[in-house]
C-alpha cells in the first residue's frame, strides 16, 4: 500500500516541482527523479535559487546519503521527512523542519540512517553554483552515522553522556542551519554560518589517541594554545588561523573543525573565535 501511495505521490510532486531559473544560461532543477535517487543539477545557478520534491522512500536499514560533485558555489540540502507515512495526508509539509542538512560544496559527502519513510528534499543555492548533487537510498553500514534531533540526544546515543555546543557567539555571526549524528562513541554537531561549516565532535579518548576530529588532512602549521588552562593543539595552513583544534578531558576527546564553504579550502577560526566555541563544547 505504502510503495503505491509514495509512487503516485512521486509523480504528482515532480510535476508539481519548484524550480527558479535566471534567464541565459542559468538552471537549477532537479535533473533525475526516482524514489531511490534524485539529482541536483546546477548551472550558475544564482544565489537563493531553490527547488524542492518528493519523494524518497526509505525502507527498513536503508540511508540517505547526500554527495556533491560541484565545480562551483555551495548548495544546501535539507531533507524533509514523515517517518512511516501510511498516506498521502502524513507527507512532509514544504516548511517542516528537516530531519538532515548539508551545506555541500566540492565533493563533500553526508549520510543519516532515517527512519523508514517518505522524505522530500530541499535544495537552495547558498552561493551561485555549477555541479551537481546526488541525493541517494542507500543500505545502511551499521558504522555509518545516524540522525539525532539536537546535541544533547546524538551524546546519550552515542554513550557519551552530555554533549553540547553553541558557535553562535564568533564573528561570523548567525548561525544558519545546524543538524546533529552519531555513531557508538562519537557525537557530532555540524552548523553552517556565513560560508563556513563548523564541525564540533565529542568522543571517547581511546581514539585516534584522543583526535576525535577524522580529519586527516596535512597542514602547514600547528601550534598550541591555552584555552583556560587547557591545551589546544591547532592546525591550519595560516599561521594562527586553525582549521583543526583537538583537546582531551578526562575520558574523552574534542574537537572542533572550521571549514570554508565559499572556496577558501584554507579558512580557519583566529584565536578569539575558537575561544568563543571552545568555551561552549561539553
Amino acid at each position: 500500500m505504502r510503495k503505491i501511495v509514495y509512487t503516485v505521490l512521486a509523480a504528482v510532486l515532480a510535476l508539481g516541482m519548484i524550480a527558479m531559473t535566471s534567464c541565459g544560461k542559468s538552471e537549477f532543477t532537479f535533473s533525475e527523479n526516482t524514489e531511490k535517487m534524485m539529482t541536483v543539477k546546477a548551472v550558475n545557478a544564482s544565489k537563493d535559487s531553490m527547488a524542492e520534491v518528493g519523494t524518497l522512500e526509505v525502507g527498513e536499514n536503508e540511508q540517505i546519503s547526500i554527495s556533491s560533485n560541484l565545480d562551483a558555489g555551495t548548495v544546501l540540502i535539507e531533507i524533509l521527512g514523515a517517518p512511516e507515512s501510511e498516506s498521502a495526508e502524513d507527507v512532509p509539509e514544504l516548511d517542516s523542519d528537516p530531519v538532515l542538512t548539508g551545506n555541500m560544496t566540492g565533493t563533500d559527502v553526508i549520510s543519516g540512517t532515517m527512519a523508514p519513510g517518505g522524505y522530500m528534499v530541499r535544495a537552495t543555492v547558498i552561493e551561485k553554483a555549477t555541479g551537481t548533487v546526488d541525493i541517494e537510498v542507500l543500505p545502511a553500514d551499521p558504522e555509518q552515522w545516524n540522525t539525532a534531533e539536537t546535541a544533547e540526544e546524538a551524546g546519550e546515543k552515542a554513550g557519551l553522556g552530555t554533549f553540547s555546543a553553541d558557535p553562535s557567539g564568533t564573528s561570523l555571526g548567525e548561525v544558519t542551519n545546524s543538524d546533529f549524528r552519531w555513531m557508538e562513541n562519537i557525537a557530532e554537531g555540524h552548523y553552517g554560518a556565513a560560508a563556513v561549516d563548523i564541525i564540533i565532535h565529542k568522543g571517547a579518548s581511546f581514539i585516534d589517541e584522543g583526535d576525535v576530529s577524522f580529519d586527516y588532512n596535512k597542514y602547514s602549521h600547528e601550534w598550541t594554545v591555552d584555552i583556560d588552562g587547557t591545551e589546544v593543539k591547532c592546525f591550519g595552513n595560516r599561521e594562527g588561523e586553525a582549521t583543526k583544534s583537538i583537546w582531551t578531558k578526562g575520558d574523552y576527546g574534542y574537537a572542533i573543525m572550521a571549514y570554508g564553504a565559499g572556496g577558501d579550502t584554507d579558512y580557519g577560526f583566529k584565536e578569539d573565535d575558537l575561544i568563543a566555541v571552545f568555551r561552549t563544547v561539553e
